[in-house]
């Protein structure tokens, strides 16, 4: 083969790769959308992937995901009233833009009370050794779940590495699973303030590899309002250091 025949073939295909680079950077570019930042009729459709520094929504807010809807928080999606996370969501603590020495946030807080509706919300790697309270999700009111799938994954705080509640857990269907969880006082995987406990139904809530500094490695209660009337609640390999 010539010389002017083999520079053609090498020329065509750093012409190829170029443009391939340039089409793929652009796609990435194009899933990694802000999310939205107003709640215009109280629902917003996610399909894809966003992401976020901070958000808030003044009014009950639904979060509605498309299968495989990804979002990456680097501050928190803070709603000031009730919320309901609907669909398919994972939310990605992630480190915010100011380099490496940036803690990460909790991912959603809710001032009001919060419910999953045919979920399958993953809570991954949020919050931090400097968050207070509820790593992967911060709620003031009562949480509830009736069917679905709920996890919070890597989450770490000082209180409630998973989750912080404040009024109440509500479960009669579906699962909560916190694995790999960590609080730097209570309640490795979920810490429940007040309000009540109460499990029932075919539900299933599971703590696994999870761990607290002072007290309630797996679930810390600070209610000793506790029901279970059905449903299967069990804790495998978490610890804490006084009980």
């Amino acid at each position: 083969m010539c010389v002017l025949c083999v520079l053609c073939l090498l020329c065509l295909c750093l012409h190829f790769q170029i443009a391939f680079a340039e089409r793929l950077h652009g796609f990435n570019e194009f899933e990694a959308q802000l999310l939205p930042p107003d709640c215009h009729g109280g629902l917003i459709e996610l399909d894809g992937k966003y992401r976020t520094e901070m958000v808030e929504y003044r009014n009950d807010c639904t979060l509605s995901g498309a299968p495989g809807t990804e979002v990456e928080v680097f501050g928190e999606i803070h709603f000031l009233q009730n919320a309901k996370l609907q669909g398919s969501i994972t939310f990605h603590g992630v480190k915010g833009p100011r380099g490496p020495t940036q803690k990460k946030h909790r991912c959603v807080d809710v001032e009001g009370s919060l419910e999953f509706v045919e979920p399958n919300v993953e809570f991954i790697n949020c919050g931090s050794e400097d968050t207070d309270d509820g790593g992967g999700f911060y709620v003031e009111g009562e949480v509830i779940l009736r069917e679905g799938r709920v996890v919070a994954r890597g989450c770490k705080a000082q209180w409630g590495g998973g989750g912080f509640i404040g009024e109440g857990l509500k479960v009669s269907g579906g699962s909560m699973l916190f694995q790999d969880c960590e609080a730097g006082m209570d309640g490795g995987g979920l810490l429940l303030k007040k309000g009540s406990y109460q499990q029932s139904g075919t539900s299933n809530v599971t703590f696994v590899n999870c761990s607290a500094f002072h007290s309630g490695g797996g679930m810390g209660l600070w209610t000793s309002n506790f029901t279970q009337h059905a449903g299967h609640l069990s804790f495998q390999k978490c610890v804490a250091r006084h009980g």
